[in-house]
């Protein structure tokens, strides 16, 4: 349940203001620990809002990469929604404790990825994963496999071994179906799941997984389709959702809520900054970035004897929120 979980006890967050100083924090740190050793000027460190598009960047590209995923030979020509956005929220929430800079975006997206496959157990081995990533020789495979998998620890240290996430999904399916039951003049609730699904896609590009509770942002999901579809479930939510008072705190805390999300929503296309921005980013990305922890120095983690895991810098979530 939800109201119980780790995910509302320690990731959902009571504003943007809270996301971002943790952020702001999370830089500050790694500059601080970095700076007698790369000796860089203020203006050569990543900004915290540059970090942000740097991440941001890496976001969509770990979309892109679930959208076509494929494992031929066990007939998967697509990722359960659930696994891609598992994968998301782990990106989010590692790099809410962790610098981009400490360690690269475009690996720990994949190494997220990896790890959600097997939380939602979706079964494919370590070789079918990295098949997508079409590497040009069995050599280059290799490297890509123990890179993801010397990442796979950091990334759990990091989220605190809260591996479960509630997602939107299934909300939304139980909305769906109790709106076929009981919503007066919705003859069909399955018009509404294609632009639900996509609505969802796009909620995952933004913050809102961070900040509201999946039923609400299934919730948010059906309304956007409804409008879509140009039917009305306002008199469902009002009577069956709410019946008590559409006056009452919860109700007009519930339709901030859902402005909200829809609102960021609106702005997603723009979360993705564009290639020239990327470019200059990752120019001045490379030269702050932890030169203990290249793909290379993760690589000997992996081949080592001793089992060693290289150690995630994080800052404690609690120093900033009282739950």
């Amino acid at each position: 349940m939800f109201h119980t979980s780790t995910q509302r006890e320690h990731w959902t967050f009571s504003s943007k203001d809270d996301l971002f100083t943790l952020r702001e924090r999370v830089n500050e740190n790694y500059r601080s620990k970095m700076s007698s050793r790369l000796k860089l000027g203020p203006s050569q460190w990543l900004a915290p809002d540059e970090e942000l598009k740097y991440i941001k960047y890496y976001e969509g590209r770990l979309q892109s990469f679930c959208n076509h995923f494929k494992v031929p030979v066990k007939n998967i020509f697509s990722l359960p929604p659930t696994v891609k956005a598992t994968a998301i929220v782990y990106f989010k929430r590692f790099y809410l404790r962790t610098s981009a800079m400490e360690y690269n975006p475009r690996f720990v997206a994949f190494a997220c990825l990896w790890l959600a496959t097997k939380v939602e157990e979706f079964n494919v081995s370590i070789t079918e994963f990295v098949e997508n990533l079409q590497p040009k020789d069995q050599d280059e495979c290799t490297h890509f496999e123990d890179i993801i998998l010397s990442l796979e620890l950091p990334i759990i240290h990091a989220l605190k071994y809260h591996l479960t996430i509630h997602n939107p999904y299934r909300p939304l399916e139980g909305f769906l179906i109790d709106l076929r039951a009981r919503c007066e003049g919705l003859q069909n609730s399955d018009i509404l799941r294609q632009n639900a699904y996509a609505f969802l896609d796009k909620v995952f590009r933004t913050d809102v997984p961070l900040l509201h509770p999946p039923s609400v942002i299934a919730i948010a999901a059906c309304r956007q389709s409804a409008s879509e579809n140009k039917v009305s479930i306002d008199q469902y939510i009002l009577g069956k959702l709410f019946p008590d008072s559409k006056e009452s705190p919860e109700y007009e805390h519930f339709k901030t809520a859902i402005k909200k999300i829809r609102s960021a929503v609106k702005k997603s296309d723009k979360e993705i900054p564009a290639p020239e921005v990327v470019g200059q980013l990752k120019a001045k990305w490379e030269r702050c970035r932890n030169p203990d922890l290249t793909d290379e120095k993760l690589v000997q983690f992996v081949d080592d004897d001793d089992d060693a895991a290289p150690v995630v810098e994080t800052i404690s979530m609690d120093d900033l929120v009282d739950f």
